[in-house]
C-alpha cells in the first residue's frame, strides 16, 4: 500500500502538489504548511492534484496527508455472514470438483 502522506518544499511560485495515494473521501486530507493546517487549497476533478490558492513560501515543508478514522466503522458486518457464504461456495466448489473425478472415472 502506498504512503499515507506525501511531504514537498515549497518554492514560493508553485501552487499545485500531487497527491500519490489514494483517500476515500476529500474529508480524509489534510494539508500543512510549515505544521500549520491549510484549508485554502482546491482538488482537481480526479482528486490527484491539490493546488493551494497561495504558493507556499520559499523552503517551506508542505505535507498532504490522509488521515481516516481509527473509531468510526466504514462498514457494518452481519456477523458470520461473509464466512458462510464462502463455506458454502468452497462446498460447492468441491462438489463440481468432485462431480468431474468421477464423470472422468
Amino acid at each position: 500500500m502506498a504512503n499515507s502522506f506525501v511531504r514537498y518544499t515549497g518554492n514560493g511560485t508553485t501552487t499545485a502538489y500531487a497527491i500519490p495515494f489514494s483517500y476515500r473521501s476529500v474529508d480524509d486530507l489534510s494539508a500543512t504548511v510549515n505544521g500549520v493546517v491549510v484549508t485554502a487549497y482546491t482538488l482537481d476533478g480526479a482528486g490527484t492534484t491539490l493546488t493551494f490558492t497561495t504558493a507556499p513560501a520559499a523552503s517551506s515543508a508542505i505535507e498532504i496527508r490522509r488521515t481516516t478514522s481509527q473509531t468510526t466503522k466504514l462498514v457494518d458486518y452481519v456477523s458470520g455472514w461473509p464466512l458462510i457464504k464462502l463455506v458454502t461456495l468452497l462446498h460447492w466448489m468441491e462438489q463440481i470438483s468432485n462431480g468431474m473425478y468421477k464423470v472422468k472415472d
